[in-house]
């Protein structure tokens, strides 16, 4: 997690080509009070993973 222009940022990285959003995503959104969480994966392709689901 960073703090990024008062923001707090979490990143998560996955090897699976094409990521959904887990549990494990949701509680640290949750317990960090992400404002967003970026997820790095292989490849070239972007996900849209969905809004923030804090609380979730």
């Amino acid at each position: 997690m960073v703090l990024w222009q008062g923001r707090r940022i979490g990143f998560e990285f996955k090897l699976a080509d094409a990521p959904a959003v887990t549990k494990s995503m949701r509680v640290a959104m949750a317990d960090l009070k992400l404002d967003r969480l970026l997820v790095a994966v292989p490849g070239k392709e972007s996900y849209d993973l969905g809004p923030k689901r804090a609380g979730s």
